[in-house]
């Protein structure tokens, strides 16, 4: 009699386990890269070629490539390492206007115009030495 109760309490303590393990849920980790695409004002590969090489030095930037054709730079990003605000900040830093696709960086004015514009006054306008 000891003994099947053993091999209940045995038989139990054993499946219990495996059960559980199958009705938990699987968490999936959140995406740790994100992609974003930011508006700018470049105008030709010598523009591109500093936009793509100050994002090169931040931290968190996996890739980034600018298309002069839609004055579009798309960024994919460490979202541990970067958030949008500071890859645009930089973009601006090197003084050209940028803004997030999805909506306008934070801390600067917006304008339907021309969307975020950058707090220093030297806003680069043109290319091939007119900067």
């Amino acid at each position: 009699m000891k003994s099947k109760i053993f091999v209940w309490v045995a038989a139990v303590l054993f499946v219990m386990p495996i059960i559980s393990f199958g009705q938990t849920e699987v968490k999936q980790k959140p995406k740790s890269t994100e992609e974003i695409k930011i508006q700018t004002n470049l105008h030709c590969n010598s523009c591109k070629a500093e936009i793509e090489s100050e994002l090169a030095t931040v931290k968190g930037v996996k890739e980034a490539v600018a298309d002069v054709n839609t004055k579009v730079v798309t960024v994919k990003y460490s979202t541990k390492k970067t958030n949008p605000d500071i890859i645009v900040s930089r973009i601006q830093k090197i003084g050209y206007q940028a803004k997030t696709i999805n909506g306008c960086c934070s801390g600067h004015s917006h304008s339907e115009d021309s969307g975020c514009k950058g707090g220093e006054s030297g806003a680069k306008a043109g290319c091939g030495g007119h900067h």
